[in-house]
């Protein structure tokens, strides 16, 4: 939560079916979504019974963050408002590439490319006033080498950033079963009012990540298509306009 986040679209074969993605290559995708029946058989909510029966509101974060951190990729969807502001961004996080794209974070828009430690970003010239950046970066894929750009826009490319956020929070009690994205989970609130939805049906993975503040702040982070089977490349070097 609290996150500052950090155009190529081409094809991307989704179970045999052709669509659009942000990420430049293609890849062959097989999910596994939260929910799945596959392991972690022992956290399966059976009806009339209470989810995660013997553990409390810690234990079941501890949890779902170590299996998160267990994840070879993560879909993450985020939104939020704040002070009349709002935005939103979307992100494939790997452990070995990711890619995103966010709107209106960080000002005007920019995506995100990384493969292995070497990340790109390509952002539009609201996002690039007031940089310092040359005018030829504008719209153009820029290489991140300078701590100050890559860490804050490239880390939500990779899954152990995500899997952290989730572990950072400090859950007092369970609040009511719901089903989220059509998967059941159970939330888990602390005293700020931030909730944790996490599966109770297969891998305890989190689905949902909440707060909203009387102030009208709020934010929404959410969590699908775990584990898929992908291939991101990276700008080619006609592509580049330069690093920073």
């Amino acid at each position: 939560m609290k996150v500052v986040r950090g155009r190529r679209r081409v094809g991307v074969v989704i179970a045999g079916v052709l669509t659009t993605a942000l990420a430049v290559g293609t890849a062959v995708m097989s999910a596994e979504p939260a929910g799945a029946a596959a392991g972690h058989s022992a956290t399966l909510a059976k009806a009339g019974r209470t989810p995660f029966p013997g553990k409390g509101p810690r234990a079941i974060l501890n949890l779902s963050a170590a299996t998160m951190a267990k994840a070879s990729t993560v879909h993450v969807k985020s939104r939020f408002t704040a002070n009349g502001m709002s935005g939103s961004s979307e992100w494939t996080a790997g452990v070995t590439a990711g890619t995103g794209v966010s709107h209106g974070i960080s000002g005007g828009t920019y995506r995100v490319i990384r493969v292995g430690s070497e990340a790109w970003l390509l952002g539009d010239a609201t996002f690039w006033s007031g940089k310092n950046a040359p005018q030829g970066y504008v719209n153009r894929w820029v290489k991140l080498v300078s701590a100050d750009y890559k860490q804050p826009f490239a880390a939500f490319t990779y899954v152990s950033e995500w899997s952290k956020m989730v572990a950072a929070q400090r859950p007092i009690k369970r609040v009511a079963v719901r089903t989220v994205h059509g998967v059941p989970t159970l939330g888990l609130r602390d005293r700020y009012g931030v909730t944790l939805y996490v599966a109770t049906r297969g891998k305890p993975y989190p689905v949902e990540l909440t707060y909203a503040m009387s102030n009208g702040q709020s934010s929404t982070d959410d969590f699908d298509r775990w584990n898929l089977r992908y291939r991101i490349l990276a700008p080619s070097a006609d592509q580049v306009a330069g690093s920073i």
